[in-house]
């Protein structure tokens, strides 16, 4: 399942070290997705939650790209339309948004963001 692929991929970062830190201290996750009933999720929507949104952020600015977004899908999982206007957004605000299907393909694009000067 995606979360248990994402969950992975943040075990491997916890492992990764970065800038005197752990690579997993400049990932982070925002809780936008997952099931709520009408009252939790208007009061998430009136706090900022954003349908569409990436589910991670290396907040990393890399040659000239200000940090690299990604949205994690479960190999054979389908990016939704929302998720393409959204990554569009950030894209041409200058971030780097990826789509992983696994962790592994997550890893992979990581490292290779992390390698540009």
């Amino acid at each position: 399942a995606e979360d248990d692929e994402q969950a992975a991929l943040m075990t491997w970062a916890r492992w990764q070290p970065f800038n005197g830190a752990r690579l997993a201290d400049y990932l982070h996750h925002s809780p936008n997705g997952g099931r709520r009933d009408a009252r939790e999720g208007a009061r998430l929507k009136a706090q900022g939650v954003m349908a569409g949104f990436p589910d991670l952020f290396l907040f990393v600015p890399r040659n000239g790209v200000h940090g690299l977004f990604i949205e994690m899908k479960a190999k054979g999982g389908r990016v939704q339309d929302n998720q393409r206007e959204v990554m569009g957004r950030l894209s041409a605000m200058g971030y780097r948004c990826e789509v992983c299907f696994g962790c592994d393909a997550a890893v992979e694009v990581i490292k290779a963001y992390l390698a540009e000067s």
